[in-house]
């Protein structure tokens, strides 16, 4: 189950002074607990939705996770 498992931060645009300190710490996090991670730097949601959407569209771009 931990296996797969991802964990989605997104941050949609130039938006560096915070992805650069909480994305690895987010990355060594999911990492200790067997997790796999990912950041969401483009938006993928076709219907112009809030960035946080973009989350939900992760088993559509990342295939063979359940969690």
């Amino acid at each position: 189950m931990v296996n797969d498992t991802i964990v989605v931060m997104v941050s949609i645009g130039n938006r560096s002074h915070l992805t650069d300190h909480a994305f690895p710490r987010l990355s060594k996090w999911a990492s200790k607990h067997g997790y796999n991670s990912i950041l969401l730097k483009k938006a993928y949601n076709p219907l112009d939705r809030a960035p946080h959407f973009n989350k939900l569209q992760v088993h559509k771009l990342i295939p063979g996770f359940n969690r």
